[in-house]
């Protein structure tokens, strides 16, 4: 069994904050960051994403993923 994950502090996130807001001009959604995942599971269970992305259009996510490669 691994040990439970310790929440990271925005300057331990592989991205920088201005490769956050450059990616959050773009969207019409959101970009939260350490978000629990027990917030979007049936079962309330899940730790910190490190960043999650709220889309609110199709092409939010379109962007994350080129955004991410």
């Amino acid at each position: 069994m691994m040990p439970p994950r310790t929440a990271r502090t925005t300057a331990e996130i592989p991205v920088s904050l201005a490769e956050l807001r450059q990616l959050q001009e773009g969207l019409r959604g959101r970009i939260s960051v350490d978000e629990p995942m027990s917030r979007h599971t049936t079962f309330r269970v899940g730790g910190n994403a490190d960043l999650f992305l709220h889309a609110s259009h199709i092409d939010d996510v379109r962007l994350a993923l080129f955004w991410s490669k």
